[in-house]
């Protein structure tokens, strides 16, 4: 949360939740700001983001971006090539990027809600992403992702602006996902 000067405090909890009943934690004790960046642990920033420009495109744009995004993501390995990958694994074509005049890069529209570093509206994570029956140690790429999927599949691309979930398609990674499948602890 913030502090006089712009400083950030990092709050600890008292025992482990899994993603989403953190953030929600965090959402409901600490966060009153119009926007709120969320940072998964295991995700890097390993290049540049233009977080002042995708902050002030949520804020100067009409709500929305005038149709619908809700939350920028920034891309890693998984939304590399995104539009391919889409093509390619489930025969759906994502429609053309989205051209933001605070942007110097287009958004693509995700198929999919990823568990990775984006920012976002506050109130669309309180009512979207957390309005529903969050478990101890559940994660909302689960809870989100596979339903947003499914029902994109199920209506077709128009049914996106449901969820508003775009990349910043910088073309090359921004985000590298520290897999915890493949890392050991040091001695």
């Amino acid at each position: 949360r913030p502090h006089e000067g712009g400083s950030i405090e990092l709050i600890q909890l008292e025992r482990r939740h899994g993603s989403a009943p953190a953030i929600e934690a965090a959402m409901s004790r600490f966060v009153s700001t119009p926007l709120v960046m969320i940072c998964q642990h295991d995700n890097f920033f390993v290049n540049e983001a233009p977080l002042r420009d995708v902050v002030r495109a949520l804020l100067e744009e009409p709500r929305g971006l005038g149709i619908g995004a809700n939350c920028i993501h920034f891309l890693s390995t998984a939304t590399l090539n995104y539009r391919e990958k889409i093509r390619r694994r489930y025969k759906l074509d994502i429609g053309d990027p989205l051209s933001v005049k605070s942007l110097t890069d287009p958004l693509l529209p995700l198929v999919f809600w990823y568990g990775r570093s984006h920012v976002t509206y506050s109130d669309y994570v309180r009512s979207h992403c957390l309005n529903r029956e969050l478990a101890q140690g559940s994660h909302l790429e689960e809870l989100l992702g596979e339903k947003q999927l499914h029902y994109i599949l199920k209506h077709g691309m128009d049914a996106h602006k449901t969820y508003g979930t775009y990349v910043l398609d910088k073309g090359k990674e921004v985000l590298y996902h520290m897999s915890g499948r493949r890392v050991r602890a040091a001695d």
